[in-house]
């Protein structure tokens, strides 16, 4: 059935699947936008203690948190920066501080103060970081430090995009105490190249792929192109994703009906790989392991064009396929580009992968054995 006509079905049926494809990614995308919950916030820890004194008041930073977006966007409108640190009184009489009058400066340049910034303070509390701001109680009130003692406290600043956000910067913390002088606690430095802020790094993202494969049994002889969207994750050394996929199948030799020899699929499809061996620089590593997989789909045969009142039914046939083989994956998802030393505490998900291996194929009542390759792209 090598034909023009046939030919011309087989084409539209593959842009079909991409499209299929890129209006699922699109789906999926938007999903997770709207079933979001509001921010949530990772925190990073500094790799060297932040500690300042002024006036016989001692602070301490015990833990910093940013906005989860900070990882992929970097400075924006909807990331937010806390503070939590100790305060302690050395001196006689007791020392109030409000929580909404620190500031956070983020100095460029000590030659271009015009170019400082500050982030927008939004109050804070006594206590530990509850995780979110609390919908109710003031965040502005005072905290009272009573002589010789040491209170908890956090702080919360807004962030914001603006032309340089992305530049290193001397972070600054300012917390103005009653009746003594300010404390100036220094958070980050680009002149202090060993102080970073460490974080994890993002436990999952979106990747996009295109697998090839053949099936080379007598029984069953056809090439195979599928389209994955998944979602891929990191748990300890394990990758594993899970996701949809968009087949086209040309069968040259079986016992499949189709007009055109073409079929046409929809399932699901789902990975687990270990990595056994690491090579490359920390920033731009190279892994190789071993892969494991199974997809699903219901596969349509794709028929010639008809007339509108041709109501023959098309042959519909359940597919399943189990792949095993090598993986071998290059670079890291980056962190964005922020004025805060961010940098990963575990490893990052790859960048892109290749994957070769061996494919079984159940499809319509027999079985045949093949290869597959593949190549994914991480978003």
């Amino acid at each position: 059935m090598k034909n023009e006509t046939a030919g011309r079905a087989v084409a539209f049926a593959f842009v079909s699947r991409l499209a299929r494809a890129a209006i699922v990614a699109l789906a999926f995308l938007l999903a997770s936008f709207l079933t979001g919950c509001g921010p949530s916030f990772v925190a990073v820890r500094p790799t060297e203690p932040l500690v300042a004194d002024a006036g016989h008041v001692h602070a301490e930073v015990g833990r910093v948190f940013l906005t989860d977006e900070v990882r992929r966007r970097g400075l924006a409108d909807d990331v937010d920066l806390v503070v939590e640190l100790s305060l302690k009184n050395g001196t006689s009489v007791a020392r109030r501080v409000s929580p909404g009058s620190f500031s956070c400066l983020l100095a460029l340049d000590a030659r271009r103060p015009a170019e400082t910034r500050a982030l927008l303070p939004g109050g804070g509390g006594e206590g530990a970081f509850p995780g979110q701001p609390p919908d109710e109680g003031s965040l502005l009130a005072a905290i009272t430090v009573p002589p010789g003692e040491t209170r908890a406290a956090w702080a919360l600043f807004h962030g914001y995009r603006f032309d340089g956000s992305e530049i290193p910067r001397r972070v600054t913390l300012t917390i103005p105490v009653e009746g003594a002088p300010p404390v100036d606690l220094e958070l980050a430095d680009p002149a202090r190249g060993a102080l970073r802020w460490e974080t994890p790094p993002e436990p999952s993202t979106w990747s996009i792929g295109v697998d090839t494969g053949s099936t080379l049994a007598s029984g069953l002889r056809a090439s195979l192109a599928t389209t994955e969207i998944t979602r891929v994750q990191r748990s300890g050394r394990v990758l594993w994703d899970l996701g949809l996929a968009s087949t086209l199948m040309v069968e040259t030799q079986g016992p499949l009906v189709s007009e055109t020899s073409a079929f046409s699929g929809t399932g699901f499809t789902g990975h687990l790989s270990l990595p056994l061996l690491s090579w490359g620089a920390a920033q731009d590593p190279s892994q190789l392991g071993v892969f494991g997989g199974a997809t699903a789909e219901l596969l349509a045969e794709v028929p010639k064009p008809r007339a509108a009142d041709d109501m023959r039914k098309l042959h519909v046939y359940g597919l399943l396929q189990a792949q095993a083989g090598l993986e071998l994956t290059f670079g890291r998802a980056p962190l964005a580009s922020t004025p805060f030393p961010l940098t990963p505490s575990a490893p990052a998900l790859p960048r892109w992968g290749f994957r070769l291996g061996y494919q079984q194929t159940w499809v319509g009542g027999v079985t045949s054995g093949g290869f597959m390759t593949s190549l994914r792209f991480l978003f």
